[in-house]
């Protein structure tokens, strides 16, 4: 380690649990770990007055805790809140603080679709595939979400089952990852967005070809004569891709853990 902490405040018998990614934290230290990790997802709901409780009772930190109460009580921005934590610990030097509570600020900030973009992508990037498919859920059964039209409001539908889809699919879960492209091709369709469609609708039958004998696979497209050009753009990557995917399928899945991913980044190459 480059850096050694000498910890402040107690081991909490009880951890506190941090929604939606269900991470549990015992320590201070493991606070501002979990802050400066997820500091672009950070939402208002983290300053809670039940954290404020356990960092007094369980960390044994008054002094903090008192001051983050004053924080609730003021109605302080999320970005002073989580300051006086890392401050506390001194768990950063003066130029990281600043990039933290820049990023802090600047999420705070964003708009709301903005917001849920940047959320959902930072979820792909880290492969936290199971928090981005509750996300997901969790989004597109929300109704507090403002549109200024109706075209974004299928937009935003579309790229959020599109990641959600890709996140079962990397789990190697093709049926549900399935049904969600094809809802996400009918909402980008209903959003007018004919490349996004045609996209959504090549990984739908991506997931079914997966799930397919080729037989069954052939059945389908017979019986579904509108893929029938889509599927033969996908058969064409696919056999362009899969010399390169067969050369680098053991070492991408002994590095990268994810052969769906390696699949999708051949084929969408050609």
């Amino acid at each position: 380690m480059s850096t050694v902490y000498l910890p402040v405040g107690s081991k909490a018998a009880i951890p506190f649990v941090m929604q939606p990614l269900g991470i549990e934290v015992f320590t201070i230290e493991e606070l501002c770990y979990f802050i400066c990790r997820e500091a672009e997802l950070l939402e208002k709901s983290f300053m809670s007055a039940k954290l404020v409780d356990f960092i007094r009772r369980q960390l044994g930190l008054s002094d903090l805790a008192g001051q983050l109460s004053d924080d609730l009580a003021n109605a302080e921005s999320l970005a002073v809140f989580c300051g006086h934590i890392i401050d506390h610990v001194g768990y950063l030097d003066k130029n990281q603080r600043e990039r933290l509570i820049s990023k802090i600020y600047g999420s705070e900030n964003a708009g709301e679709l903005e917001k849920i973009q940047k959320k959902l992508n930072l979820l792909m990037e880290n492969r936290e595939y199971f928090a981005l498919i509750s996300q997901c859920e969790k989004i597109l059964g929300s109704e507090n979400i403002g549109f200024s039209r109706e075209a974004e409001k299928f937009e935003l539908e579309g790229a959020v089952l599109m990641k959600q889809a890709y996140a079962y699919a990397a789990l190697f879960y093709f049926e549900p990852a399935a049904e969600r492209y094809l809802k996400a091709h009918e909402a980008y369709e209903k959003a007018d967005l004919t490349v996004y469609a045609a996209r959504a609708a090549k990984d739908y039958l991506l997931c079914q070809k997966l799930l397919m004998d080729q037989e069954s696979y052939k059945r389908f497209v017979e019986d579904n004569p509108q893929y029938v050009e889509t599927s033969l753009v996908l058969q064409k990557n696919l056999d362009r891709a899969m010399p390169q995917i067969a050369r680098s399928a053991t070492d991408a899945v002994t590095k990268m853990k994810d052969p769906y991913r390696l699949l999708r980044m051949e084929y969408e190459r050609m």
